[in-house]
Parts: C-alpha cells; structure tokens; sequence
C-alpha cells in the first residue's frame, strides 16, 4: 500500500512539474516572438581578439503554431549579396546567389555551422515545447536553469541548460553540451529593449568553444519592424531566389 501512495506521489508530482516547465516556456515565447517581423542584423565571426569576416543580413519572421518560417537574405559583403536561407516545416533550403542554385539541406548538413558562425542551420529554429523534453534543474530568486532534452537524439548537442529571466520571462544563456556532458557551446543574449509588447535582444555572442569562435550578432533597433502583412509566398522555395 505505502509503495502504491510512494508511486502516486511520483506520478503527482511529474505532471505538476511538467506543467510548471511548459508554462515557463511557453511564456518565453509569449514575451519574445512577434506574429510577424523584420529587421537587419550584422553578424562577425571573431578568433583572438581578430575579425574573421563580418555580414549582413535582413530577417523575416512568421509565428504559426507548429509551422514557424524563417527567412534571412544577406546584403553584406558584396559576394554574398543575394545569398538567402529558408527555415519552415523542419526543413532548411539554401539559395547560393553566385551559382544561381537552391539546396535543401540534409540532416546532416542542418547541423553544420551557419555560414561560417556559431550558429549551426538546426538552431534556426528550435521549438522549447515541440522538440524537447523539459526539466527545472533550479529556481533563483531572478531565474530559472531548465534542462532541455532533444527528442530527436540525432543532434550535435546531448541536452541545452536554458537561463530564463523571471523579471521579463525571456532567456538569458543558453548551454550546449555533447554526448561526454561537457559544455562545447554558450550562447548569451544581451541588450533586451521593449518594443511592442515583446522583449528583443539586440546583441546576442555564442561562444564556441570548439573552434575558438566567437559570433556576436547586433540587431539594428531602427530596421525592426513588426505584425506586418508578409505573406506565405515570402517564405517559399520560388521567393528564395528574388
């Protein structure tokens, strides 16, 4: 009997937790996600102190549930001008501008590095609620820490550690750690403004600690705009190539 109450209890407390992770994220993604937005970020790749390469790039972005798009056209420097990348359905095509040809990408290939930065195709798009099992590892006074299992084990990360800030729900870090548990990645979001009624990050750094690498991308606050009309057909295969 006390073994039956012991399980119960367990089971109790499963779903109760559960639900406290899901509510954390989901408003996480209340306070930070526009219905629709664009804006121009500048991206540089730095080793030592030194900057590799720098690049520019406008951002389209559609929230719909399960089926978030994703659009980035790059305008800096002169060579990739024109060069895009599609994000929608899971899926990830590439539009080189100089060959005049668009790839979707393999699994494999998602989890390669974005353009030379930190940032690997696969982190385009992470969904907190769909694509991962959630556990609070702490709760502070200022934050939760939040362990976020991949469902699909076919990732370059075993599990993300996510910082959440309480005072405005956003994140504040978040870790990456391999298949040995040791930390490989670090991500780390700075500079959040107000607009509208979202939270956005205007300075985000990954640090890599594989390479060596650090990104850091600056979001230029003027060119944000946001709950524009932008229509499907922006986000398609044919668009890619405009």
């Amino acid at each position: 009997m006390l073994k039956k109450i012991m399980i119960l209890g367990m089971l109790i407390s499963g779903i109760i937790f559960g639900q406290d992770v899901e509510t954390i994220l989901k408003k996480v993604d209340k306070n930070s996600k526009f219905e629709t937005s664009q804006m121009e970020t500048t991206m540089k790749i730095i080793k030592k102190g030194k900057v590799l390469s720098e690049m520019k790039m406008m951002g389209y972005t559609k929230e719909a549930g399960d089926n978030d798009k994703q659009l980035m056209r790059f305008t800096y420097p002169a060579r990739l001008n024109g060069t895009a990348i599609l994000s929608k359905d899971g899926k990830v095509w590439y539009y080189n501008k100089r060959s005049n040809r668009v790839r979707l990408l393999s699994k494999s290939a998602k989890k390669g590095s974005m353009m030379g930065t930190g940032m690997s195709y696969d982190d385009m798009s992470l969904d907190y609620i769909k694509d991962f099992d959630s556990e609070i590892l702490e709760e502070k006074k200022d934050y939760y820490l939040i362990k976020m299992t991949p469902k699909d084990s076919d990732k370059n990360y075993k599990y993300l550690v996510v910082k959440v800030k309480k005072d405005k729900m956003v994140e504040d870090k978040i870790e990456y750690y391999n298949k040995s548990d040791n930390k490989y990645k670090e991500l780390v979001l700075y500079d959040y403004k107000k607009i509208g009624d979202k939270w956005v990050s205007l300075t985000v750094k990954i640090d890599d600690f594989s390479t060596g690498k650090i990104t850091e991308m600056v979001t230029n606050e003027s060119t944000i705009k946001y709950d524009m009309d932008l229509k499907d057909s922006v986000f398609s295969e044919r668009n890619l190539k405009k």
